[in-house]
């Protein structure tokens, strides 16, 4: 197999004893090296290979104000999830998914439970970031677990999983009150903010440290850098920005890429090929992205 590394060898042990007494060789040999590039990359070798990932994204702040600040996160979100959601339409469609599948669960429909899903999601997220306690309230959190759940089987076009898993929502989360989750809420300190976020980077290091891991851990290495995202977009939004900032667009393509290979685990555990104790390898592409995150990640807390 070529070897680009023995080949520029072979090149420079020729220059000693060649181009010293033939000039012309000093112009021609750039040209005969690139030649050797080239012909690394068409028996498949990638720039990546070639040469070390750099990235444009060279400063990541994880702005740490106090509990003000946790409120007006805690409060943003569930205003997120709770201004274009009826519980009424969501029974409706439950019930629908319940008795005759997905087959003809209409498109409107469909989206109403992806987005439902991305804006529970996020509300999760920012009480594990915001809330004095750094977790979600007992019931809800079963609630965004199970929703995301069938939001696979949707995806899966499952359609009998999916009619469990709604028959299951229904039955469990009837009762759940969402205009009632902020009224539970305990805004969280600068100094508890600092320390779950240290905790959270400490145990992704760690994870990332590893050459295989296991599904959960690669799942758990996403909703840690999924976290911080939400965190920056939060303040972002009380920012009144509209633009993502480049940190943010960074880790935005992050969780999208780790989010397809995660939810690629998740229909193969739906489809018993798998479980979350399954060991892989973590995927070589993305690597090189997180690494580069928790090499220039700052936590910056005000005075």
């Amino acid at each position: 197999m070529f070897s680009l590394s023995k080949s520029l060898q072979l090149w420079k042990a020729y220059a000693l004893r060649y181009i010293r007494p033939m000039p012309i060789l000093r112009f021609l040999l750039p040209i005969l090296i690139l030649i050797a590039m080239g012909s690394a990359h068409g028996q498949g070798l990638s720039c990546t290979e070639l040469f070390e990932k750099t990235f444009k994204t060279t400063e990541f702040i994880i702005s740490i104000t106090g509990k003000k600040q946790s409120q007006q996160f805690l409060t943003m979100a569930h205003n997120n999830l709770t201004s274009d959601f009826e519980i009424s339409k969501l029974h409706s469609i439950l019930s629908f998914i319940k008795d005759n599948g997905l087959e003809e669960l209409p498109s409107d429909e469909r989206k109403f439970i992806i987005k439902l899903r991305q804006s529970s999601s996020f509300l999760r997220s920012i009480f594990q970031t915001s809330d004095e306690r750094h977790k979600s309230p007992k019931e809800f959190a079963e609630f965004v677990r199970d929703f995301g759940v069938l939001k696979d089987y949707l995806l899966m076009v499952d359609s009998e999983g999916a009619q469990k898993m709604a028959k299951r929502i229904l039955k469990r989360h009837d009762e759940l009150d969402f205009d009632a989750l902020l009224k539970s809420s305990q805004p969280a300190k600068k100094k508890s903010v600092k320390k779950y976020f240290k905790s959270l980077l400490k145990d992704t290091k760690a994870l990332m440290a590893k050459t295989n891991l296991t599904v959960d851990e690669v799942h758990d290495v996403r909703k840690n850098l999924r976290d911080i995202l939400r965190f920056m977009q939060m303040q972002n939004a009380v920012n009144l920005t509209d633009q993502d900032t480049p940190e943010i667009e960074f880790l935005k393509k992050t969780n999208l890429k780790l989010g397809e290979i995660c939810d690629d685990y998740a229909s193969q555990i739906l489809r018993q090929e798998i479980d979350e104790f399954t060991v892989v390898s973590f995927p070589e592409k993305i690597r090189p992205r997180v690494e580069h995150f928790l090499d220039h990640y700052e936590i910056r807390v005000a005075d």
